[in-house]
């Protein structure tokens, strides 16, 4: 509804509050309305209408087997509730987090089939490369990322290791 413009409630992030929020809270706020759902995360940031957690942005450490640098860190997640509209929000959770925990890098990655990416553009990162979609399995009518589903995992779960995950899974 954001990206339609149809969004039902407008709030201003400079009207808003920021505090940092449990896991559990976070957990609960991503998978009621982020697309992905929760993430693990070492810092999680809410900002706060009223009282009512109406955004949430996180962020891990930079993963060290894959590049990472000590202090480099991950925005990994970042909503606004679902029906509302957070003007701000982004810029205002991304300001704090540079500023309490002053990373040498920050790091993210955007899902280009469903946004353009210009939060980060916004935010002051930079486009460093564009890779191929990643893929999700659908079971029940629930969404489960593939990383759930590697070939390692389904033959310690009793699947036949001639397999190919694919063929596994279907």
């Amino acid at each position: 509804k954001n990206k339609l413009g149809i969004t039902e409630n407008i709030i201003y992030g400079r009207k808003c509050i920021i505090k940092e929020i449990y896991s559990k809270e976070s957990k609960n706020f991503l998978n009621n309305n982020h697309i992905q759902g929760d993430v693990n995360s070492k810092i999680r940031l809410g900002l706060y209408y009223n009282d009512t957690l109406v955004s949430v942005m996180t962020f891990t450490k930079g993963r060290l087997p894959l590049g990472g640098k000590s202090n480099e860190w991950e925005l990994t997640r970042f909503c606004n509730k679902k029906n509302t509209s957070v003007v701000g929000a982004a810029s205002k959770l991304f300001k704090y987090f540079l500023k309490q925990y002053k990373p040498s890098n920050a790091i993210s990655y955007s899902d280009v089939r469903l946004f353009d990416g210009g939060m980060y553009e916004k935010l002051g990162f930079e486009k460093k490369t564009h890779s191929k979609p990643n893929y999700w399995y659908v079971i029940n009518n629930l969404r489960f990322y593939r990383f759930n589903f590697r070939k390692s995992i389904l033959i310690k779960n009793g699947y036949d290791k001639n397999k190919t995950e694919k063929e596994i899974m279907f």
